[in-house]
């Protein structure tokens, strides 16, 4: 698993809870019995992919880690440039009704799901290589683009930090309107690459690039859909009043006067450099394991400081369970230690999977792998564990879970509104300006300010295909759910609890068999719902919810001196505790119920 992505703003398991199929597009009826040869085209598939999967974590490991050959470009060191993709061969696009046929034939349930896994990971090499050109088109235009804007020419690239550097909302908007002409240039390129996918997909076999979506995220578009609108509602009054009120403070604006070139300057206020004390941040993650006694020996660690080495940290599970890989910075981030702690959660969830499939071990759903690692990244962002392991005071940690928390959220929102946007292009707009005002509606609902002129230019906020924000929407959502039922089970400091060391171990050791819905309701709960993450973020948002102080009031003149009335009592304020505004209760019977 590759680092997370900065935030960018303008720019034995529940078995009876099968997971989301893939979306045939002929019924089980209608497709011929498998023959002797569907079945060597299906082993082949199967040694071929697990072969390529092993090569490309090799070579993405040591571009990511050594220095680039002599003559080599920096670019080329990046992941997911051209020299990473595999163009699809012959042998790809003739094993998808191979292993269409022998999952329908089957009567094995753990066979038809490594098969289902195993066709959607065949379609989605197939469509990375067919759009494997524009993608790079589009790469190589945004990290190369200039624009003009406030009497000078700017990279487009740097974009982003302008924003988020700059004072003034005029000279913000005169950023962002300067870096129009790239921008719509890429939203032509995005026209065309959308329409590519759609032939794809439908040479492929699938209905469309919709169909396709969802098959390779693995949900079932209208419970998806149901989730996001439910979310977006239930969350709209508390994020009403938070983003107000951090927008006042941060830039002096009510919310009806934000635009989407604010955003940068909005979060960078709230989330500041320094998060965390620069030292000990992997001594404070290291001492966490070895109190939960959670071993991570088969993890190989390359923690030495290198020009050349890409300064993210890292996850390379090259082959599960054995050969797993951590890149790491030398010395330890001073910033936001969230991306430290996901790729350990990454390695640690690789180092443990005890399953024998290897769609298993390195397809699957990977809202699962997602949701397992956030787990572990979510530490810095317990109460608790920073009191534990930090100086920040409670008034200090409630300020920055706040800040954390208030991000979280909105990117919740904006990958649910991206979900319903997605939905409502399946049943409805095909024209461009219908397609915009629908785009332009649901992120209205998501950022609760007027989009207005600045709806062009989608590819900003969204780049890839159809429900593309599902697995990061449903692993934040699982990740909730799992922190809630440790909490329920073990108490707010779970992670000093042996106890919850087995219930991680169980967790990791299917790899990524398991649905989010499944490991929900192996967490206590009954499925996949918004209800855990919307507490912890109401929860953790408090802070930001008290409303402003009132001014002082205007003195009132002296009474007489025979007028004057006894002094009043003073009447003291109730300590702060040490929960304050942290604490939340959850209904989540968890772990310890089972």
């Amino acid at each position: 698993m590759l680092p997370m992505r900065k935030l960018s703003i303008l720019l034995v398991f529940a078995s009876g809870c099968a997971s989301a199929p893939l979306i045939p597009e002929r019924s089980p009826d209608a497709l011929a019995p498998p023959l002797p040869a569907d079945f060597e085209r299906v082993d082949a598939a199967r040694l071929r992919i697990r072969a390529r999967l092993a090569s490309q974590a090799e070579q993405l490991w040591t571009r990511w880690t050594a220095a680039p050959a002599a003559g080599e470009v920096d670019s080329q060191n990046v992941p997911g440039s051209s020299a990473m993709t595999r163009m699809p061969g012959d042998e790809d696009v003739a094993s998808l009704p191979s292993i269409r046929k022998v999952r329908h034939a089957t009567d094995d349930p753990d066979e038809r799901r490594a098969l289902e896994f195993l066709e959607a990971h065949v379609a989605s090499e197939i469509l990375a290589g067919e759009l494997a050109e524009l993608d790079e088109a589009s790469r190589l235009l945004e990290s190369t683009g200039t624009f003009e804007a406030l009497g000078a020419r700017h990279a487009f690239h740097h974009l982003g930090q302008l924003l988020a550097d700059e004072r003034d909302p005029a000279r913000r908007r005169a950023l962002a309107a300067g870096s129009a002409a790239v921008a719509e240039e890429l939203d032509r390129m995005a026209v065309v690459r959308d329409a590519k996918a759609e032939a794809v997909a439908r040479r492929l076999g699938y209905a469309g690039a919709a169909a396709l979506g969802a098959s390779l995220a693995h949900v079932d578009p209208e419970a998806l859909a149901r989730l996001a609108d439910a979310f977006l509602s239930a969350t709209e009054p508390t994020f009403r009043l938070a983003f107000a009120e951090a927008a006042r403070r941060e830039l002096g604006l009510p919310l009806h006067e934000l635009r989407r070139s604010d955003l940068p300057r909005l979060f960078r206020g709230l989330t500041f450099d320094a998060r965390f004390p620069g030292d000990g941040s992997r001594a404070a993650l290291e001492s966490t394991l070895d109190r939960l006694g959670i071993d991570r020996q088969a993890i190989r660690v390359d923690d030495e400081p290198r020009e050349s080495k890409l300064p993210h940290p890292a996850c390379f599970p090259i082959h599960p369970p054995d050969d797993i890989r951590l890149s790491l910075p030398s010395p330890s981030p001073e910033g936001d230690w969230r991306p430290l702690f996901r790729e350990f959660g990454c390695a640690l969830h690789a180092a443990h999977v005890e399953v024998d499939r290897f769609e298993f071990r390195q397809l699957g759903h990977q809202a699962s792998a997602d949701g397992l690692a956030q787990l572990i990244e979510g530490l810095p962002e317990s109460a608790a564990w920073l009191r534990a392991h930090t100086r920040l005071t409670w008034r200090e940690i409630d300020a920055q879970l706040a800040g954390a928390a208030l991000e979280d959220l909105f990117l919740a929102r904006r990958r649910a509104a991206r979900i319903l946007f997605d939905r409502q292009r399946d049943a409805g707009p095909d024209e461009a300006a219908e397609v915009e005002e629908a785009y332009g509606a649901a992120m209205e609902r998501a950022f609760l300010f007027p989009i207005g002129a600045e709806v062009g230019s989608r590819w900003l906020l969204e780049r890839d295909g159809r429900y593309s924000s599902a697995s990061a929407f449903t692993s934040t959502l699982l990740a909730a759910a799992l922190e809630a039922g440790l909490e329920a089970a073990y108490g707010e400091a779970w992670w000093e609890r042996r106890e919850a060391a087995d219930d991680l171990r169980r967790l990791w050791s299917s790899g990524n068999r398991a649905s989010p819905d499944e490991l929900a309701r192996v967490a206590g709960a009954d499925g996949l719902s918004i209800q855990p993450l919307v507490e912890k973020l109401s929860a953790r948002l408090a802070p930001l919810l008290v409303p402003p102080p009132l001014p002082p009031p205007e003195p009132a003149p002296e009474p007489a001196a025979d007028e004057k009335p006894p002094p009043p009592a003073v009447a003291g304020r109730p300590a702060r505790g040490p929960e304050g505004t942290r604490g939340r209760v959850s209904s989540a019977p968890g772990f310890a119920s089972r």
